[in-house]
C-alpha cells in the first residue's frame, strides 16, 4: 500500500511528482536548519510520509535472513547528500506465507529534491 498522493501548503501532489519531497521538506524547515535537523527531516519524512503504510523493521526478525542488515540509519554525506537506509517488511499478500523483507535506500540533495539514486 501506498499513498496516491498528498496536500502540502494547500496544494496537491501526486506520489511521483519530482518536487514532492522538496515541498514537503521545504514545508518542515528544511532551507534553514542545520545539517542534524535536515537529517531528522528526512528521517521523519521518509518514514512517516514516504513509508507511512509500511512497517520499517527496527530490530532484526529472525525471519530476516540477510547478514547485511542494519538498524535504520540517517547519515550526510560528503556532498551534503542526506541519504536515508532502513529495511521494510513487505505485505504478506494473498498467498505468500513467510515474511519477506527489503531493503530501501533515499537519496536528499542539498536543496532537499530526492536523488535519481533513491530506491523505493
Amino acid at each position: 500500500c501506498h499513498f496516491k498522493g498528498v496536500m502540502v501548503a494547500s496544494r496537491y501532489f501526486e506520489r511521483n511528482d519530482a518536487t514532492l519531497s522538496k515541498t514537503v521538506l521545504d514545508a518542515l524547515g528544511w532551507e534553514k536548519a542545520p545539517q542534524r535537523e535536515r537529517e531528522m527531516l528526512a528521517d521523519f519524512w521518509v518514514t512517516k510520509g514516504l513509508l507511512a503504510f509500511s512497517r520499517v523493521v527496527y530490530t532484526k526478525d529472525k525471519d530476516l535472513n540477510d547478514s547485511e542488515f542494519q538498524l535504520p540509519r540517517t547519515v550526510t554525506a560528503g556532498n551534503g547528500e542526506t541519504i536515508v537506509t532502513l529495511w521494510i517488511q513487505l505485505p504478506p499478500g494473498m498467498r505468500r506465507t513467510k515474511k519477506n523483507f527489503k531493503r530501501l535506500e533515499f537519496r536528499f540533495a542539498v536543496d532537499g529534491n530526492m536523488s535519481g539514486n533513491s530506491t523505493l
